[in-house]
């Protein structure tokens, strides 16, 4: 009886032993782990620019209800604290959408749809309030009474003009809108080379149908749990395939460890010369935002850069707040722009995200997608099938890079002053269109990049 007991008190205190390994192992990773997270908050790590979630139909978006805190100023290597808000369909609105309900729209009213990407999302806005659809309403409103503007915002991260076209059918039916302006273009010259998505593919396309291939296609029943070392033990061993009813799941077959975001690792082999059909993708999807709503007017425009603004997109340019340009030098423009395109031998680049091809992928298509775009605005007009006008939005600012900077807090996002610009030149043209006999030069933005 006493070798039972003590033999029962051995294992026992072996599993105390092991018990308390196991809780100061866990202690030490709690420790370490809020050690990290102090250390990290005065670094750029804390400032995710943008939180992400799966969202039917356009697939990606942000999450709904978040408060983003901080941004990353990448020009002037600092964070800038921040208060921009989501409402319930992940957009920097400050009403919640009803998907089923309709907007009750006033007879006095007149409704604005801006979409794009994160710029028009409000990256680099240090509140809501100061997003360029906030101060566009705000200026709309105060320049004239005869009738209330509203607009909404629909922009989102990481899009791509096919998201913000199905969008419009999503949300935008609800507001029966007066007006679309979009502002975009950079989204679709990256995220189909440079990030090595493919034609036509949204951002993060690649991890997201390798997910759910993986996870529900490809099994019997759905498996929401599964580390690395089960997945393993599925690998090898029959029996316990059998038991579960799961298979075993292969890596991705194409991982590109050099991209620093892991959820954009998982790409497939993309020609750079695909950029070609990425800008005719583009093209035909702002051909798709044209064909709805046939009473609205619309103003589409390419969204500005930090970058220099003659080298990327050409230096056709006339003065003037509307799209003037001389014909010539645009068709001049473009024909070096494929030539210094078939420089690189495009067919025999694989498309990455290095310097060289990234700076290749993204200057082609932003600047022909700009000259296509505009090209496609010129029929519609021809036509007067809509009631539309284009833009190059990078011109209302400086061509001195200093000044230039000043508007931004990256490449490609804007900083309060930044929104406050746009946001100006979008209200000086609605109104301009709207009122067309009325003198607006009061709020007539300044056309920087000429002066």
């Amino acid at each position: 009886m006493r070798q039972f007991v003590r033999r029962a008190l051995l294992v026992l205190i072996n599993i105390g032993v092991g018990v308390a390994i196991l809780v100061a192992i866990e202690i030490g990773f709690r420790l370490y782990h809020a050690t990290a997270i102090f250390a990290a908050a005065s670094t750029a790590e804390v400032a995710k620019p943008i939180t992400f979630q799966f969202w039917p139909y356009v697939m990606t978006g942000q999450v709904a209800g978040t408060h983003y805190n901080v941004w990353w100023d990448e020009i002037r290597h600092r964070m800038v604290t921040v208060d921009v808000a989501t409402n319930n369909a992940g957009f920097p609105d400050s009403e919640d959408f009803d998907i089923a309900k309709p907007h009750a729209k006033s007879e006095n009213e007149k409704i604005v749809l801006f979409t794009g990407g994160s710029t028009a999302f409000g990256v680099g806005a240090t509140s809501n309030a100061t997003i360029t659809h906030q101060k566009l309403s705000e200026f709309l409103n105060a320049a004239q009474s005869d009738v209330h503007y509203k607009v909404v915002n629909l922009a989102m991260g990481g899009w791509i003009a096919q998201q913000e076209a199905i969008s419009l059918d999503l949300w935008g039916r609800l507001f029966n809108p007066d007006w679309i302006i979009t502002l975009d273009g950079v989204n679709d010259s990256t995220v189909g080379c440079a990030m090595s998505q493919g034609t036509g593919n949204p951002v993060y396309f690649q991890l997201i149908n390798t997910l759910v291939t993986a996870y529900l296609a490809s099994q019997s029943q759905a498996v929401y749990y599964r580390g690395y070392w089960e997945n393993q033990l599925l690998k090898y061993s029959l029996a316990y395939r059998s038991l579960t009813g799961q298979q075993y799941i292969p890596p991705p077959a194409h991982v590109d460890k050099d991209v620093t975001s892991p959820l954009l690792q998982v790409v497939t082999p993309t020609s750079l010369s695909e950029v070609r059909k990425q800008v005719e993708f583009y093209v035909l999807a702002e051909q798709s935002i044209l064909e709805r709503f046939q009473d609205a007017k619309f103003l589409l425009t390419t969204q500005p850069t930090a970058q220099d603004h003659a080298f990327m997109l050409g230096e056709y340019w006339r003065d003037g707040d509307s799209y003037a340009i001389n014909s010539s030098e645009r068709e001049k423009f473009s024909s070096e722009l494929d030539q210094w395109l078939d420089s690189i031998k495009p067919d025999q680049v694989r498309c990455s995200n290095t310097l060289q091809v990234v700076g290749f992928s993204t200057r082609y298509a932003l600047a022909m997608s700009a000259v296509r775009l505009a090209e496609q605005v010129e029929k519609y007009q021809a036509s007067r099938r809509r009631n539309v006008e284009y833009f190059n939005t990078g011109l209302l600012y400086p061509k001195d890079p200093e000044k230039r900077h000043s508007y931004f807090i990256d490449n490609y996002h804007l900083n309060d002053a930044g929104q406050e610009t746009l946001a100006r030149f979008y209200a000086y043209k609605i109104l301009q269109r709207d009122f067309p006999g009325r003198d607006w030069s009061e709020i007539r933005p300044q056309i920087a990049w000429f002066h």
